[in-house]
């Protein structure tokens, strides 16, 4: 019987290093050998958070990545998606953060148990290469916001 989905708000960060690209990070869903999709680091709102707090304790929890958001900032996109785990089913608001940094930041690499199950790699990609490796990423605008960003 299926579950009724969770209504989930999350933040994400579209980090946009100085030639263009994207940081993204793979994640698997389901078990071994299932399909994957590459996310822009983020996740779920915490008690209290905004999709900004959350974005910017996310890329420093999956990433080590430091940056500042206000706190009250708006999204640049939002986009809504279903997705699910062996067993919740979620209906979620992913609110996306476009930051340039000056530099390629290093990823460190610190994710939590279930992280490590799902995030399979991390990767910078042009807009170029999103189309030309065929590759399935979130969101699915991700293409118009790297050009509208340039």
């Amino acid at each position: 019987m299926p579950s009724v989905p969770v209504q989930r708000t999350a933040g994400r960060v579209l980090l946009i290093d100085p030639c263009a690209s994207v940081l993204l990070l793979e994640h698997r869903l389901g078990g071994p050998g299932a399909d994957s999709v590459w996310a822009a680091p983020g996740g779920g709102c915490e008690h209290g958070e905004t999709p900004a707090q959350a974005a910017q304790r996310e890329l420093w929890e999956e990433c080590g990545i430091e940056v500042e958001l206000d706190p009250h900032r708006k999204a640049d996109h939002v986009e809504r998606r279903d997705w699910r785990t062996a067993v919740t089913a979620y209906h979620q608001t992913d609110h996306f953060f476009v930051v340039a940094v000056p530099h390629r930041p290093a990823v460190r690499v610190g994710r939590s148990e279930r992280e490590v199950a799902t995030v399979t790699d991390e990767r910078w990609f042009t807009v170029g290469a999103l189309g030309e490796l065929g590759v399935r990423f979130e969101p699915v605008a991700l293409p118009e916001l790297l050009r509208a960003n340039r």
